[in-house]
């Protein structure tokens, strides 16, 4: 093979990589374009988020969703691998999980459906954790439910540091399963890492 060719398939290969680099670039800023990354205030609630994937894009996923008045729905999840494929099903899991909420379930049972719906609809090599609460921003109550992500930690004032522990095992792996959720008070100072 003579040097010009070679350096012709060089530069063709390096405008691949470089036309690939751009198109991640984008669906990065998709990606953060559909996470909620400003500081939320309700009810003497306040929520931080952050977020930095190990690659340019990956299935982590987090939201914040407005119910009733006072009542705010809280995700954190991650899509098992990295790069586009886990972003992709990033985004069915997020759209998912507001189209359910928009249909009216909750809880348990919207857990439920949500992972029947994964099921039916990811790799069977995939899987998804998820950590999902409903928090009543007035009085202090939630309702969560934890699918085999990294327990949070609960900073309660004047007390040592807990972790909530799983309720259930991670999504779209079988629909066999159930998913019971716990409650607890957050008082006021309180912290929820997630």
């Amino acid at each position: 093979m003579s040097a010009t060719v070679l350096f012709f398939l060089l530069a063709l290969e390096l405008r691949d990589k470089l036309g690939l680099k751009g198109d991640l670039e984008v669906a990065r800023e998709i990606q953060f374009g559909l996470l909620p990354f400003e500081p939320i205030e309700r009810e003497g609630i306040a929520i931080a988020t952050a977020m930095r994937p190990a690659n340019t894009v990956g299935g982590d996923y987090f939201d914040v969703i407005d119910l009733e008045p006072g009542q705010l729905a809280i995700a954190v999840g991650d899509v098992a691998g990295k790069g586009m494929p886990a972003a992709l099903l990033m985004a069915l899991l997020q759209g998912s999980l507001r189209t359910l909420l928009s249909a009216g379930f909750r809880g348990t049972d919207l857990v439920s459906k949500l992972n029947a719906h994964l099921c039916a609809n990811i790799p069977s090599n995939r899987l998804v954790t998820l950590f999902y609460a409903e928090l009543d921003a007035v009085g202090g109550r939630l309702h969560y439910l934890n699918c085999g992500h990294n327990p949070p930690f609960l900073l309660a004032v004047g007390q040592q540091p807990i972790t909530l522990p799983a309720t259930a095992m991670a999504l779209g792996i079988t629909t066999e399963t159930d998913f019971p959720s716990l409650e607890l008070e957050l008082a006021a100072g309180d912290r929820l890492v997630l």
